[in-house]
């Protein structure tokens, strides 16, 4: 049986949020600063009786790591919108957080993300609002990077989201990214639903896409809320999908930007890890100690000078020092000057140009180029 839109599902109350005292830290919910909901109300049939989102991943558990990533960048408010086990998962994430309890554990990922409009404050003061899911790790620079590409330019998008290229078959049960000619994101269509197709040539064409959906999103609250409110669960799996919100957004003519990620990109892994089963908590803790440092140190530390370097800079000679330093790098590897990968390097900056100098491990005197 067809169930109806589901702003008349879902039931929104402040009555839901277990712990509203936690609504002033960070300085509440204000307008100017991203909010992070993460979606941590499943219950993860194959991990016994534990949520899958308190697993421990590296002595942490598996959703603190995104909430303390995000926190790294945007000291604010983190709603967390839980349902099985919930005074589990609010023990193990913390109570630093906003804990929405959900009536649906079970509705579909768009169920659970209009019942944070529970918080007091979110849809009136319409910040950025970031949805990631429990059992994902982001890091530090992928937070950013999502939302500088939902803000960019004189009108920031309707939605941003990352998506992944995966190589077949990894592709295989990802929600499939849908473009225009244009290279437009129409729509993103879930396996169980190509699966469910009878024309055989579209079920290929779909089957065949290797770019997929990597669960995360940025988005005004404003918008999410009334897309969310008209999605229906007519679907193979009778449930509320919240990547509905893309085709309701480009229905409506709006824009919608992706961050992608690449199997050459060091944080590829790690994004697309999927845990679905005990096992694959042990691949994600091999990924990680793979990069002792990463995500959390090296990523953050590389953040923080990049963004030192243009805090106070036109955009112009911020651009003009990158590619100083990519010059640098590029001479560097070519002529053999010296660096080594796992020393580090002093660099000065002065206006727009940069300075270096290094002791040449041939030479008893500083030796280097200077721009």
């Amino acid at each position: 049986m067809s169930r109806g839109p589901l702003s008349t599902v879902a039931r929104v109350g402040a009555d839901k949020v277990l712990n509203p005292a936690a609504l002033d830290r960070y300085g509440g919910i204000r307008g100017d600063t991203p909010v992070l909901v993460i979606l941590a109300a499943g219950k993860g049939t194959r991990f016994g009786q534990s949520p899958k989102c308190a697993q421990p991943v590296c002595g942490t558990p598996l959703a603190r790591h995104s909430i303390d990533a995000f926190r790294s960048r945007f000291p604010a408010p983190v709603v967390c919108v839980v349902g099985y086990r919930q005074e589990e998962v609010v023990a193990a994430l913390g109570d630093d957080n906003v804990y929405v309890l959900s009536d649906d554990p079970t509705g579909g990922t768009a169920f659970a993300a209009l019942e944070a409009f529970s918080v007091p404050g979110l849809a009136a003061a319409n910040p950025v609002v970031v949805v990631t899911m429990g059992d994902r790790i982001v890091t530090p620079a992928v937070f950013r990077k999502l939302h500088e590409t939902q803000v960019l330019g004189a009108r920031e998008a309707d939605l941003s989201l990352l998506t992944a290229v995966y190589e077949p078959p990894r592709n295989r049960g990802k929600g499939r990214v849908v473009r225009d000619q244009e290279r437009r994101v129409v729509r993103i269509v879930e396996q169980r639903d190509i699966d469910l197709l009878a024309d055989g040539v579209e079920r290929a064409a779909l089957d065949g896409l290797t770019e997929g959906n990597c669960p995360l999103y940025a988005i005004r609250a404003a918008t999410l809320r009334r897309c969310l409110e008209g999605i229906r669960a007519d679907n193979a799996q009778a449930q509320y999908y919240f990547t509905d919100v893309v085709e309701a957004i480009h229905r409506e003519g709006g824009d919608v930007r992706t961050v992608t990620t690449r199997a050459t990109d060091p944080e590829y892994d790690l994004l697309c890890s999927d845990v679905t089963r005990p096992l694959d908590l042990a691949l994600l803790e091999g990924i990680l100690a793979a990069r002792p440092e990463a995500p959390r140190s090296v990523a953050l530390h590389i953040d923080e000078v990049a963004h030192a370097l243009a805090a106070d800079r036109p955009a112009g000679q911020a651009a003009s020092i990158a590619a100083q330093l990519e010059e640098l790098w590029r001479a560097a590897r070519n002529e053999k000057l010296g660096f080594r990968d796992d020393r580090p390097v002093g660099i000065g900056v002065s206006g727009g140009r940069v300075r270096l100098a290094f002791m040449h491990p041939d030479m008893g005197r500083f030796f280097g180029p200077a721009w």
